[in-house]
């Protein structure tokens, strides 16, 4: 798999993906909270299903590079959506060298 460093297009995508997920979760709690009981249910249903989509297309479209050795590597969703991260890498264990460092988020060709 290639993988080539995020553009302004990346950045810009996300952004929009974020703020998407956001006004979801504004306009849910404004809506199907004050109902309770069902309300509240299908609000943490939006918070939920959509922390998952915004993962799974975050696992499914970038690659890591381990700062120590430079191999690049994918994870799985569950280690995408559990390891500590920032903007531009993530915490993780480098498959070939063992050791674990901020690796840097890469995006799939």
């Amino acid at each position: 798999m290639r993988y080539r460093e995020p553009n302004k297009a990346d950045w810009v995508k996300s952004i929009i993906y974020l703020a998407l997920y956001v006004a979801a979760i504004g306009i849910g709690a404004f809506v199907l909270l004050p109902r309770g009981g069902i309300g509240a249910f299908f609000w943490a249903v939006i918070v939920l299903g959509g922390l998952l989509l915004l993962v799974w297309q975050h696992s499914r479209s970038v690659g890591f590079r381990c700062a120590n050795c430079s191999h690049e590597f994918e994870v799985s969703l569950l280690t995408d959506l559990v390891s500590p991260h920032g903007m531009d890498w993530q915490y993780l264990k480098c498959p070939q060298c063992g050791r674990w460092t901020r690796a840097k988020v890469m995006m799939k060709e």
